[in-house]
C-alpha cells in the first residue's frame, strides 16, 4: 500500500465549506459527514491528512509542520461520531444510536462563515474608489 499501511476505504460527503480564517489564502475549512468501510486505527485522521491533504482542526499529530494555521492550535481534536448502527446481540433486531454535532463544531463553521462574508463585505468597500476613479 503506497503508505506504508494496511487497506483502509473511507468514503465522505461536505456537509458545509466555508473560506478559513486565519489560514492560507484560498484554504477552504469544511464539515463533512464520513462512512468508514473498514476499521484501521487513525484511518479518518491518516485519509484526511496524507491522501486528502486536509487534515482535521486540532490534530496535532498528522498536520504536516508546513501548515501553521490557527486552526491546528485548537484544544482537542475535531472529530465526532454522530451515530453508529449494528445488529443487536440478544434480540437480533438493527439498532441505531445518534447524537446532535457538538455545538462546537458548529460555532466553528459560523465563525469562518462570518468571518468570510465580513471579508467579502471590506473587499467590496474598498475596491470601490478605484471604480469611481477609473470612470
Amino acid at each position: 500500500y503506497p503508505l506504508g499501511g494496511k487497506y483502509a476505504i473511507t468514503s465522505w460527503k461536505v456537509l458545509r465549506q466555508s473560506q478559513s480564517y486565519n489560514a492560507n489564502k484560498d484554504s477552504m475549512i469544511s464539515m463533512i459527514q464520513i462512512r468508514l468501510h473498514t476499521g484501521r486505527y487513525h484511518q479518518i485522521r491518516r485519509h484526511f491528512a496524507w491522501i486528502v491533504r486536509r487534515p482535521l482542526v486540532g490534530d496535532h499529530l498528522y498536520v504536516p509542520q508546513r501548515i501553521q494555521a490557527h486552526h491546528f492550535r485548537k484544544r482537542g481534536l475535531y472529530l465526532c461520531s454522530n451515530g453508529i448502527a449494528f445488529q443487536h446481540p440478544i434480540s437480533g433486531k438493527r439498532t441505531e444510536i445518534t447524537i446532535d454535532i457538538p455545538k462546537r463544531f458548529e460555532k466553528l463553521m459560523n465563525a469562518e462563515e462570518n468571518w468570510a462574508v465580513s471579508l467579502s463585505n471590506r473587499n467590496n468597500i474598498f475596491s470601490l474608489p478605484n471604480l469611481i476613479a477609473k470612470q
